[in-house]
C-alpha cells in the first residue's frame, strides 16, 4: 500500500519500558488529497 502525502505535524516521541525493553514511538499528521477513507 502506497500513501502520498504531506507532513503537516510531527508529534511529541512517547516512550515506555515493556517486558522485551524499552520501547519508544512518534506519530505524525498526514494531509492527503484523497476525499474518501474506509472504517
Amino acid at each position: 500500500m502506497n500513501i502520498s502525502g504531506k507532513i503537516t505535524r510531527i508529534l511529541p516521541e512517547v516512550k515506555g519500558e515493556g517486558r522485551n525493553g524499552p520501547w519508544k514511538r512518534q506519530d505524525f499528521i498526514l494531509e492527503t488529497d484523497d476525499l474518501g477513507f474506509t472504517v
